[in-house]
């Protein structure tokens, strides 16, 4: 695995939580990817080396109901890294030890909080979390974990170079989405099965993604992951700015597309917030924002705010209104005034640069929308594709992006899964 984070002087990630999300919120689409039915479409493909269907739902009885396994993230600059674990054992101390050889022999003890997390099937499961510091750029370090009081069996890491690198960008994985579905074998999918579906499908695209491209790094991901709304937008980016000002590439993670062209969301909740992020994102000199939601592929124009003053619709967004039910506002929809009101407040962008291609010190924003990387549910794309919109596909496929990053140039390729094909031209912002 390879994992690392920017440093100050290159770029910054800021994750801004909206107020939808989900788990709660699912429901069954038309279109879905039934995993029965992949390995027979997909025989003659890479991705297909992975276990096939019928061993996964095997294996599932056991890993699907392991939550100890442990998950690594970027730190807070590339020297360092987080590990994050749930142990059924509380310890004084949560303890991870990092090695250059996988002998261990020279491994540096690094200690953090173990604390009660959450309850699984009457089971108290502990949270604990490690930051491990002083990390070199593109060097190989093995680890172990102190799992209920064992060190487990070492693993591998490789660190990246901070002025150059990529990561995998992905939306809404939404594993168990696929609820209520009947695949091809005949069975309508109950939670846990709609959750071993998903599971599989998605362990396919990362699977598929890192054996085609093996320069990712890390990976980011919009969401769905979160069921509450967790943030003030406007400090928060605010903050981020103010902890890295001199980033050079300012990159927002945010799940609610502002700007996107699915015919679920697009034209009604997707914008709720569009009239008061834009003028946020301009006022901080955002580079890009790339989103998820809408389940449809979709790349803007570079946008800017049209400066004026407008309606921020806290009416739709208070009263209990969270995840994906917003059901007041789609009920003052159906009065036409009100529809032509709503759609002339969030008219409140201009569209600041239409080329295609790469971009010199191009102005605006770039915000883009990821479409399911596991195909638990797509969506429609709207019918009238939207004057900011310069690019968006709907295959019922999942697909990944990739994106590059170096002290200059910011490159955003799509590809698809099942056959590692783009999917969509490059995109490139140049910075001179």
């Amino acid at each position: 695995m390879r994992i690392f984070r920017k440093e100050k002087k290159m770029a910054a990630i800021y994750t801004a939580a909206v107020l939808c999300v989900a788990s709660t919120g699912w429901a069954a689409t038309s279109h879905w990817n039934d995993a029965s039915a992949i390995p027979q479409q997909m025989t003659q493909t890479s991705v297909n080396k992975d276990t096939n269907w019928q061993q996964w739902k095997e294996n599932w009885k056991t890993i699907g109901n392991n939550y100890e396994q442990v998950s690594l993230a970027p730190g807070r600059d590339s020297s360092k890294l987080n590990f994050g674990w749930y142990s059924r054992e509380q310890a004084d101390r949560a303890e991870v030890r990092v090695a250059k050889q996988q002998d261990m022999k020279q491994a540096k003890l690094f200690s953090g909080n173990s604390a009660a997390g959450t309850v699984v099937n009457g089971v108290t499961y502990y949270s604990n979390k490690v930051e491990v510091e002083g990390l070199t750029p593109e060097t190989t370090y093995w680890y172990q974990v102190n799992l209920n009081g064992k060190w487990q069996k070492e693993q591998q890491f490789h660190t990246g170079n901070p002025d150059d690198f990529f990561f995998m960008y992905v939306g809404d994985p939404q594993i168990g989405a696929s609820i209520g579905q009947v695949s091809a074998e005949g069975a309508k999918q109950d939670g846990e099965l709609a959750t071993c579906n998903d599971a599989y499908n998605w362990n396919k695209t990362l699977n598929g993604a890192l054996s085609q491209h093996p320069e990712i790094n890390f990976l980011v991901s919009p969401g769905d992951q979160i069921n509450e709304p967790a943030a003030d937008h406007k400090a928060l980016i605010e903050k981020a700015v103010k902890a890295y000002p001199k980033a050079k590439w300012r990159v927002v993670v945010m799940h609610q597309d502002i700007y996107g062209s699915g015919l679920d969301h697009s034209d009604s909740d997707g914008i709720l917030l569009r009239t008061q992020l834009t003028p946020i994102y301009d006022a901080n000199h955002i580079d890009v924002v790339l989103q998820g939601h809408d389940h449809t592929y979709a790349r803007t124009y570079q946008l800017s705010s049209d400066g004026g003053k407008h309606a921020d619709f806290a009416e739709y967004r208070s009263n209990g209104q969270s995840g994906q039910q917003h059901n007041m506002l789609d009920t003052a929809l159906k009065n036409k005034d009100t529809q032509n009101y709503y759609a002339s407040q969030n008219l409140c962008y201009t569209i600041a640069d239409m080329n295609q291609g790469t971009l010199v010190n191009p102005k605006g924003v770039f915000y883009m929308s990821a479409n399911s990387a596991t195909g638990s549910k797509y969506y429609e794309l709207i019918p009238q594709q939207q004057d900011y919109i310069a690019a968006r596909s709907q295959t019922w496929r999942p697909t990944y992006s990739v994106v590059h990053i170096t002290a200059d140039a910011f490159s955003i390729d799509t590809y698809d899964v099942m056959s590692g094909t783009p999917i969509d031209d490059t995109y490139r912002i140049i910075k001179q």
